[in-house]
């Protein structure tokens, strides 16, 4: 779908009109549909946006995905604020086509999955989002109310839905069921109402932009308040090689360099969650070959908290 050739915008500073005067397509991969678009400002300043569309797409999948004009809030009252290194919010609105919403677009920026230098991004942004979870909890109450909180009812649908959809589970994870009963017991209540903070989510490096030494976290619609650990874990875990350097520059800087007490134990819960949440997804994942090394990962996290024997 192609823009207007004047596009009205409105975000917390300003409102403008925009004058459209090239439209691209997002040569990433995305969920949603979007381009980018050069525009010209009313000063004749030139401008270019990146626009995403939620014309029909998205997966809500039991909650964790509130779409596109959920994450707009989230860049407006939550990000905007906060004044960290996300894209600069230029607006928001609804069309025939469904929600939408205008980013700065960040030119030449890679994901951080993708990068040469991956390791010591997987560092810097670290200490990006404890610096960011750090400066969420300062905010004041009305503003971190803009989210979602998940409660303990979500935390466990993740291990009934993986219970559920799993083939032949009793014979292939035999432990399972035990988890799951486990998991709904201690660890949901525990995620649920430990310390909080505003999370991104899903802050897997897919969704980490890196331009120079400066890290862009996108694509904030599953932003929620829940703990922070569960932001790290998506983060580090599999970069073995930065992995104790990354926790550690996320601890500097959300902590001051220590860790409060069961903090450990806080990630190992988060880890579970994250496992079942892919698991959980849908049926298709759940019974895939390669999710065999997620059913593993559940097993060695759960015997590491003692919630199997």
């Amino acid at each position: 779908m192609s823009p207007p050739d004047v596009l009205t915008i409105s975000a917390a500073r300003d409102t403008a009109a925009l004058e459209v005067l090239e439209v691209e397509a997002n040569p990433g991969e995305s969920t949603f549909p979007g381009e980018i678009l050069t525009c010209r400002a009313p000063d004749d300043g030139m401008v270019r946006l990146f626009r995403k569309r939620s014309a029909g797409a998205g997966h809500d999948c039991h909650g964790h995905r509130a779409g596109v004009a959920y994450e707009a809030a989230v860049y407006e009252r939550l990000l905007a604020p906060i004044g960290m290194s996300t894209p600069a919010f230029y607006g928001a609105g609804v069309d025939g086509d469904g929600s939408w919403l205008l980013i700065e677009h960040l030119e030449g920026a890679e994901r951080l999955d993708r990068t040469v230098s991956a390791d010591g991004a997987i560092v810097r942004a670290a200490a990006w989002i404890g610096r960011f979870h750090a400066a969420a909890e300062r905010l004041p109450a009305a503003t971190r109310a803009t989210l979602r909180r998940y409660d303990a009812e979500y935390y466990a649908g993740w291990s009934r839905r993986t219970l559920e959809y799993v083939e032949d589970g009793e014979r292939r994870f035999p432990w399972l069921g035990e988890l799951c009963t486990r998991f709904e017991r201690d660890c949901a209540p525990a995620l649920a109402h430990g310390r909080l903070t505003a999370i991104h989510g899903e802050l897997y490096p897919r969704n980490v932009l890196v331009r120079g030494e400066r890290i862009h976290p996108i694509d904030w619609e599953s932003a929620a308040l829940a703990p922070g650990a569960i932001d790290l874990v998506a983060l580090i875990d599999g970069w073995d090689d930065v992995h104790d350097q990354a926790l550690e520059a996320y601890v500097d800087e959300r902590f001051g360099g220590r860790a409060p007490d069961g903090f450990e134990r806080d990630c190992d819960a988060a880890r579970l969650y994250l496992g079942f949440r892919w698991l959980g997804d849908r049926p298709y994942w759940t019974n895939l070959e390669s999710s065999e090394y997620e059913f593993r990962a559940l097993c060695a996290t759960a015997r590491r908290m003692d919630l199997l024997p």
